[in-house]
């Protein structure tokens, strides 16, 4: 399973890792695998940790409680209290998770000529795709895909996506053939 995840250098190393702990290591690290796995933690795309890690560097330090509330105030009751729940929550995590704050370039847009693919997908509710086409206006040689129907995590979303993150890689600099994204529609049922 976790040849799927890591590449063979990463599991030469890890393997060298876990032969280099004492006994008492070896099994304190076992006994924690096992005991994620018995939580019923098997999926390994997300890590609060990492996230925690990033957005406590890179993201709050640079914002405020107190400007979510005022960005808020005409938001529906519901949606309000959600967003405010979920943003504090956020803020008091990052005040105990032990991380210092990026230099103020994070705050920075990114400038480059590097050939670069932003796939967004079209009912995407965490990196909506006014994101994808904020982030390509100083990505001089950016292609911005925004494919239709998919969410979140748009490379998954099926084999268009994939299709031109493959075509992307395999040539950087040419026009990508987009057509898989640009002839797709949402089929949509009515009950």
């Amino acid at each position: 399973m976790i040849g799927l995840y890591l590449d063979a250098d990463t599991i030469e190393q890890a393997e060298a890792y876990m032969a280099s702990l004492s006994d008492e290591e070896y099994f304190r690290v076992i006994d924690g695998l096992v005991s994620v796995l018995a939580l019923g933690y098997t999926d390994v795309g997300d890590s609060d940790a990492a996230f925690n890690s990033v957005h406590c560097v890179e993201e709050i330090p640079f914002n405020s409680y107190e400007e979510t509330e005022a960005l808020s105030v005409d938001l529906p009751q519901a949606v309000k209290d959600g967003l405010l729940e979920g943003v504090l929550g956020q803020f008091e995590t990052c005040s105990y998770w032990g991380v210092t704050a990026a230099g103020p370039i994070e705050t920075q847009p990114v400038q480059s000529a590097i050939p670069t693919l932003v796939l967004a997908g079209e009912f995407d509710p965490i990196t909506p795709p006014v994101w994808a086409l904020e982030a390509a206006v100083g990505l001089s040689a950016a292609q911005v895909v925004i494919i239709p129907g998919a969410g979140h995590s748009v490379i998954d979303s099926g084999e268009c996506a994939q299709s031109l993150g493959i075509a992307f890689l395999n040539n950087p600099t040419a026009a990508l053939d987009t057509s898989c994204a640009s002839n797709f529609t949402v089929p949509w049922v009515v009950r």
